[in-house]
């Protein structure tokens, strides 16, 4: 409940969002605009699940500032392992 309520002025933001632009979906029609929607639902659930806390967003914007090293190992993606 609690990250519910701290969220809440997002999901508002989303809402509102979600009202403006359903119009211009309608506009292509009823499947365009189903579809679009049952999409933006997925973007805010998958918003909604991956936020980090405010401790966890300042401890890693701190360590940002200072270029101290991460937590945990890196890959450093396909472009440093000579694959691309």
């Amino acid at each position: 409940m609690e990250k519910f309520l701290r969220l809440a002025p997002d999901l508002l933001v989303a809402l509102l969002l979600w009202l403006l632009l359903l119009p211009r979906w309608r506009q292509r029609g009823a499947r365009h605009a189903v579809m679009c929607t049952i999409f933006y639902l997925y973007l805010c659930g998958v918003a909604y699940f991956t936020l980090e806390t405010r401790e966890e967003a300042a401890a890693i914007l701190d360590r940002i500032r200072t270029h101290a090293p991460f937590e945990g190992d890196f890959t450093r993606g396909l472009y440093f392992k000579g694959t691309n």
